[in-house]
């Protein structure tokens, strides 16, 4: 994950300073970033079903409550880092600790956490998919 992390990073910081020079990097950048995340969406939206089809009160309880932290720590991420208020280290170790509780009590959860996994071939299916869509 962590390589293929890297690699849309670089190459996302690449067509931003290419951009000047050539419009059509920046856009292929941005596709690719949308595809993943729509598959990121996707796959959330199906562990969340799976998660409240099991009918399990304390595991859909602890699956919220890992959203909620989720939700407020993108909050806490957009504003400058003057303005974040202290403690996202608690909150960041305590949605990993309910991440982890999630992983061992969910095979749903387990499953949708490993589909989202970025990896070198979801990069290279992106890649493979974006360059078929530009071609049409």
């Amino acid at each position: 994950m962590a390589m293929a992390d890297l690699f849309l990073k670089r190459f996302n910081s690449f067509s931003i300073k290419r951009y000047p020079y050539n419009h059509d990097i920046s856009t292929y950048s941005n596709n690719i970033s949308l595809f993943l995340n729509s598959i990121s969406l996707q796959k959330g939206i199906q562990m969340r079903e799976n998660i409240l089809k099991s009918n399990d009160s304390v595991l859909i309880q602890k699956f919220n409550h890992w959203e909620s932290i989720k939700r407020t720590l993108a909050k806490l991420y957009s504003l400058p880092i003057q303005e974040r208020k202290t403690g996202t280290d608690a909150l960041e170790q305590e949605a990993n600790d309910l991440e982890k509780y999630l992983i061992r009590s969910s095979s749903a959860f387990r499953e949708e956490q490993n589909k989202l996994q970025i990896t070198t071939d979801n990069v290279k299916k992106a890649l493979s998919q974006m360059r078929l869509l530009l071609s049409l």
